[in-house]
């Protein structure tokens, strides 16, 4: 079991290298001020919009890594419910992926297909960290974006704006 969990903690050791540089490279683009600031006044409602627009686009390599950073830390939760299934002594486990669903109501779903070489004690464990869109949702987003490595592309918005943004101009 050692050996996955092992395994685990280098792929999240990944991960951590890829947001460490993602973060540093966010902030050098945002220091090139890549926005400008509109305000859209409406005269029906005699309210203001204040808007940031980008007017650079943001490099490739930031959705290069999101898609990555996702994957990793999707791929660690794999490894560490592949180690609870050694540890309960199975010998060659193949469905033994950390349960994600769209609901809260496909639990025997999930355990009955991707979910069915660990004990039910194991996944109520997993399935404990609610994992589906109305539960956790950071988690089941982590899923999305590590699926869309796969199936689709990840669209970028800005991570982080500088300090002075809310002193928007008129």
């Amino acid at each position: 079991m050692s050996e996955s969990i092992n395994s685990a903690l280098e792929i999240l050791n990944d991960a951590s290298i890829l947001i460490d540089d993602l973060e540093r490279e966010i902030a050098d683009f945002f220091k090139l001020d890549p926005y400008r600031r509109v305000i859209e006044h409406n005269y029906r409602t005699r309210a203001d919009t204040h808007k940031i627009r980008l007017i650079r686009e943001m490099p490739g390599q930031f959705r290069s890594k999101a898609r990555h950073i996702a994957s990793d830390i999707r791929s660690s939760l794999d490894h560490v419910a592949y180690a609870a299934a050694i540890a309960t002594g199975k010998k060659a486990p193949r469905f033994t992926y950390f349960p994600f669903a769209r609901s809260v109501n496909e639990a025997s779903n999930v355990k009955s297909s991707r979910c069915k070489d660990f004990p039910q004690e194991i996944f109520d464990v997993f399935w404990g960290f609610e994992p589906y869109l109305g539960g956790n949702d950071t988690l089941y987003s982590l899923n999305e974006i590590a699926n869309c490595n796969k199936h689709r592309s990840v669209v970028p918005v800005g991570h982080g704006l500088p300090p002075n943004l809310g002193q928007l101009e008129k």
